[in-house]
């Protein structure tokens, strides 16, 4: 998951904001300039960890017609996410109970 920490970054913060494919590939690649063969290969990459993101409940998929979506950080973690999280992580400084 090469550009999770970039995506956790950007979307997290702002639980209900509406991102494009295209505004999440740029601040990943922080505006630098790409081939066509590189931006396809990042846009590859989020894809990825935002199929991650929504099977794991954190992320909504927003289809707005055939081609566009937008992507949305649903700000709650699903439930039973927190307490099996609490019970497995052993790297934790805080209660994660809600």
């Amino acid at each position: 998951m090469k550009y999770a920490p970039e995506i956790l970054g950007l979307m997290r913060p702002y639980p209900g904001r509406e991102y494009r494919m295209a505004q999440i590939v740029r601040d990943v690649s922080r505006g630098r300039t790409m081939s066509q063969r590189e931006r396809n290969a990042v846009r590859e990459g989020v894809r990825r960890v935002l199929d991650h993101l929504i099977d794991s409940g954190h992320v909504a998929k927003i289809k707005d017609g055939e081609t566009s979506a937008f992507y949305v950080w649903r700000g709650n973690l699903p439930h039973g996410v927190v307490e099996s999280c609490h019970a497995n992580c052993q790297n934790i400084g805080r209660d994660l109970t809600p």
